[in-house]
């Protein structure tokens, strides 16, 4: 489930933003004084993602209100951090530099930890990255430009590799459903899929430390 979602502050226009778990936004917004106000409720980050594109015009993206949040976050006492900040950390520290889909994350994690992680913690921590400017939630395949404009959110497959193909998610809200082919091993992904851009980590993050499954 992807909620979309708006923060306002009295004579600003709103602010949109797409999320994976909405009570660290809603947090996050209203202890820096501003109005946090859900949208909408969209299976699929294709179908939130089309809508945000309608409604937000440039500019009014949450990311740009977050500024250096990073900066501040890795300043931050071990003490003082929430478990899904260091949950997030953890993840930024272990993930940093690509580019995957939800269920890649559990498998990595799952591989590094020896037990699949909590779905909960899990969107939680991602979130909070997204917050901090870490992290970055799309569309495996964003087709809201003009059709010359159309890329994998991943390879940066332009329009020749991308192909409409049936897709049962796709056609049950109405959406145009898109793959892109990567190399003949790894298969397929559908615009209702979610990538997670996670950046690469500058420096160990302070939170990792103690929450750490080595």
């Amino acid at each position: 489930m992807f909620t979309l979602y708006q923060v306002t502050v009295r004579g600003e226009r709103p602010h949109w933003e797409i999320s994976l778990a909405p009570a660290v936004d809603e947090r996050f917004w209203r202890d820096r004084g501003k109005e946090f106000r859900i949208t909408g409720w969209y299976e699929t980050i294709g179908q939130a993602w089309c809508v945000l594109r309608k409604h937000a015009p440039a500019g009014t993206y949450v990311s740009s209100l977050i500024g250096n949040g990073m900066e501040q976050f890795e300043k931050t006492a071990d003490d003082d951090l929430s478990a899904g900040q260091k949950y997030g950390m953890a993840l930024w520290n272990i993930l940093g530099g690509r580019v995957l889909l939800e269920e890649e994350i559990r498998s990595f994690l799952r591989y590094r930890w020896g037990e699949d992680p909590d779905p909960v913690a899990l969107r939680t921590g991602l979130q909070w990255l997204c917050l901090m400017g870490a992290a970055e939630c799309l569309p495996a395949v964003d087709i809201t430009a003009p059709a010359v404009k159309w890329r994998c959110s991943r390879c940066g497959s332009g329009p020749s590799r991308l192909f409409r193909t049936d897709c049962k998610r796709c056609c049950k809200y109405a959406l145009p459903a898109i793959t892109v082919s990567y190399w003949a091993d790894v298969g397929h992904v559908f615009r209702c899929f979610a990538f997670v851009l996670l950046m690469p980590p500058r420096f160990p993050p302070t939170g990792f430390a103690s929450i750490c499954h080595n």
